[in-house]
């Protein structure tokens, strides 16, 4: 399905135009707000996994992110080829209260953002070399989308179904903006993609499969069945 398609099916079901340019860009811009909306609901497996790095300078402990980091997932320092510990911002002070320590930076925090709009991570170490790059890999953003991606397939951003949901969104929108947000047909549209996205959460955590987890028998010595390892490094 193209984005045009999906904006065409979402004016459909609100009953308006198909073809009139003013509806097709307030449908695009709900096109935009709904995937955004349906991306923050869940660390979906089908948002696409990406990676990057930083280079590290002395006596700088905040670093900023790609701007199209959604979740951070974690943190390597390339070098060395380990994986840095991810911790509070509370743990962090705790490590280092006097926030003047120097070394290696074997910890971050996940800080907030800094006034770009982008996450920010602190080291609980205050990295004192200005040649260590570190590695990290995120679940990326859907970028928004324009009229110039009208004809461009939907398939590599979302499912198929994420993109049925997200008419509904569109339905609803356009409905409430030409009706008020209280119209019964704009409140039945959000209802079906609520429960389309409801069914799609609980969908996801089927994907684990046939994978058991086998737990020690009475009085058993034997020790806890060891935790799979990310590995490093994951390509982009």
């Amino acid at each position: 399905m193209t984005l045009l398609d999906c904006i065409k099916l979402g004016l459909r079901r609100a009953g308006l135009s198909e073809s009139t340019t003013t509806y097709q860009t307030y449908a695009r811009d709900f096109f935009n707000h709904g995937k955004d909306d349906v991306a923050s609901r869940s660390r979906w497996r089908w948002l696409r996994t990406k990676s990057s790095t930083f280079d590290v300078s002395s006596s700088d402990r905040t670093y900023s992110l790609a701007s199209d980091v959604l979740y951070p997932i974690a943190f390597y320092h390339k070098d060395d080829a380990f994986r840095v510990t991810v911790q509070t911002p509370e743990r962090t002070y705790e490590i280092d209260p006097g926030d003047d320590t120097t070394g290696r930076g074997d910890a971050v925090a996940v800080a907030g953002l800094d006034s770009s709009g982008n996450w920010e991570i602190e080291f609980s170490n205050i990295p004192d070399n200005s040649t260590d790059t570190y590695f990290y890999t995120y679940q990326a953003t859907i970028g928004d989308k324009t009229a110039s991606n009208d004809s461009t397939s939907l398939n590599a951003d979302m499912p198929l179904h994420i993109q049925q949901a997200l008419q509904h969104y569109i339905a609803s929108e356009m409905i409430g903006l030409f009706a008020g947000p209280e119209d019964p047909g704009s409140q039945a549209e959000m209802g079906r993609y609520e429960k389309r996205v409801a069914m799609a959460m609980k969908n996801e955590k089927g994907l684990n499969g046939n994978q058991r987890h086998r737990f020690n028998r009475r009085n058993s010595r034997s020790s806890a069945v060891p935790q799979p390892i990310i590995n490093w490094p994951i390509s982009n």
